[in-house]
């Protein structure tokens, strides 16, 4: 048509597009928002990004009747110990005391002497000195016993399970960690009389616990190593051996050198130890440069797994020696819980990494008030004694006076958690089924990306907005636009998310012009699945 000229022009039409976002990427800090992948985030608080939805995450609950074992005494460290019946008793210790869990209740734990009067040294640590945990089998009484090292350089102590004492144990050094492999019981950060031993790592001999100068018993000081060990753990046919500032692992060998040792790497270590973790992938842990890094089960070098957060975590932590980490085996998820500045000097953040997708998900706790500062947690498997035989037996039931068979009540006696301390004491676990943090409100939010990023000179007006998602029961999140990448927040929308078993859609109706638009949803007590976003969006002029 010649009455658009020559070259052709055409007139200026609108264009509808519609973007697809599948929210489980997770956060990523490390690029500018426009450049971010569809599905990713710049911000987010109290969702978790796994099984290809976003979700709120499990909350903290109170596990049963007497949830503060020790009084007001910070948790400060933790085991799930297992007898050699199968039974599963998890341990919490504290400044001066510890506790055990059987039969559905918590039960303080008495300190006694062992055999050697000289041995009496109860826990007299300070609220910071956080406990490293081990177990080993115990020949002599044919059961397993839990060992813990305190930061205090104090005895390591021992616990036999099912039973109502704790003791320091015979011939043991005074170690800041320890790690049980091959049969051997390792310490490491060894003080002798008034002198530290930093580099130090000493073991037992092979299948006694206490015995640390006779037979197999030996040490080993690593005299190239810059800075003090920090932590060992067992990964493998290997004991990784972390430093401050060096990371280094320990192999089985022949006699007389029955332990050699041999540095990983001289530029990565780990000196907050509570962070290191291990997992089904291998031991995760946080740097000094405040990376997070994941030592390969297969063998290599660390390698960093925080760069999409690190940003984040560089520029929010504090009191990073009082960081700590779990792994959560039902979820796939590491979970690394940190301190803030201008908290409360425990950690009130967290940053959960799921395994399989690679997301990583920011979560707080009770940010403003504190009361929930999280001092250590740890997966346990809690079982409620009517469907054990011991529980059994204890209540006089006998087998023919139940009414179900022992396939039916498989499952029903086991709950896999992740029970969690904090600074008051107070034992919670993470339940997906709660809706707020044992009556703390948490709200949840997500913020997706900046939006057609390719098109940077035209304007796109937001007009719809679709949600697919599953409810098991009714929910509602808010909707609302920002033209300003997310500096501002138009006055939001309430959707409502009826109950649904299957994928259903709910929408918003926006009509926000912006150059980069951007969303946020927000939610708090609710239980529900998001599975993708379509954003509809339209470019230019409407004609």
């Amino acid at each position: 048509m010649a009455f658009y000229g020559l070259p052709l022009k055409i007139p200026n039409r609108s264009l509808t597009s519609v973007l697809i976002l599948e929210p489980v990427l997770g956060i990523d800090t490390s690029q500018p928002s426009v450049d971010a992948p569809l599905g990713s985030t710049p911000d987010s608080q109290n969702y978790i990004m796994r099984e290809g939805a976003l979700q709120p995450r499990p909350m903290l609950s109170l596990r049963q009747t007497n949830p503060q074992p020790m009084g007001n005494i910070p948790i400060l460290g933790g085991i799930e110990a297992i007898s050699v019946t199968g039974e599963r008793y998890p341990v919490v210790s504290g400044t001066t005391r510890w506790a055990w869990y059987s039969n559905t209740s918590w039960s303080a734990l008495s300190y006694v002497v062992a055999g050697d009067p000289d041995l009496n040294d109860p826990p007299s640590g300070t609220n910071t000195d956080y406990w490293d945990f081990t177990q080993i089998y115990y020949a002599e009484k044919d059961e397993n016993l839990a060992i813990g090292a305190s930061g205090s350089y104090q005895s390591l102590y021992c616990w036999q399970s099912n039973t109502t004492v704790f003791s320091s144990l015979t011939g043991a050094p005074r170690a800041t960690t320890v790690a049980a492999f091959d049969n051997f019981i390792l310490a490491a950060n060894i003080r002798s009389g008034s002198s530290d031993y930093v580099q130090r790592v000493q073991w037992s001999d092979r299948g006694s616990a206490s015995s640390w100068t006779q037979g197999l018993a030996g040490f080993e000081d690593l005299l190239q190593m810059r800075g003090d060990i920090t932590r060992l753990l067992p990964l493998e046919n290997r004991l990784v051996v972390l430093g401050e500032n060096e990371t280094w692992q320990g192999y089985r060998s022949d006699f007389p050198n029955l332990f050699v040792f041999q540095p990983i790497d001289t530029a990565i270590g780990c000196p907050y130890p509570w962070t290191a973790t291990n997992t089904p992938r291998g031991v995760i842990f946080l740097g000094r440069d405040y990376y997070v890094y994941l030592l390969p089960k297969e063998g290599g070098q660390p390698v960093s797994v925080g760069q999409r957060l690190h940003r984040s975590i560089r520029n929010l932590i504090d009191r990073p020696e009082r960081a700590w980490g779990a792994w959560d085996h039902t979820t796939d998820v590491y979970q690394l819980n940190y301190a803030i500045k201008g908290g409360s000097g425990r950690p009130q953040r967290a940053a959960w990494l799921n395994m399989e997708s690679g997301a990583w998900a920011p979560q707080s706790y009770d940010v403003v008030s504190g009361g929930l500062s999280l001092t250590r947690g740890f997966e346990v498997q809690l079982s409620s004694s009517a469907t054990t035989w011991g529980g059994l037996q204890a209540a006089g039931i006998t087998w023919a006076s139940l009414n179900m068979t022992w396939a039916d009540l498989a499952g029903a006696s086991e709950e896999r958690a992740v029970l969690v301390g904090s600074s008051a004491g107070t034992l919670y676990h993470f339940n997906s089924n709660a809706t707020s943090d044992n009556g703390t409100p948490v709200r949840s939010y997500w913020q997706s990306s900046s939006l057609a990023g390719d098109s940077p000179s035209v304007t796109k007006t937001m007009t719809r907005l679709y949600i697919d998602y599953q409810a098991d029961s009714s929910s509602s999140l808010t909707v609302s636009v920002s033209q300003n990448q997310g500096a501002s927040f138009d006055a939001g929308q309430r959707i409502a998310l009826p109950t649904s078993s299957g994928v259903s859609q709910a929408h918003a109706d926006t009509y926000t012009p912006s150059r980069y638009p951007t969303f946020k949803i927000e939610s708090e007590g609710f239980r529900y699945r998001i599975y993708r976003f379509l954003a509809e969006l339209r470019y230019g002029g409407r004609h």
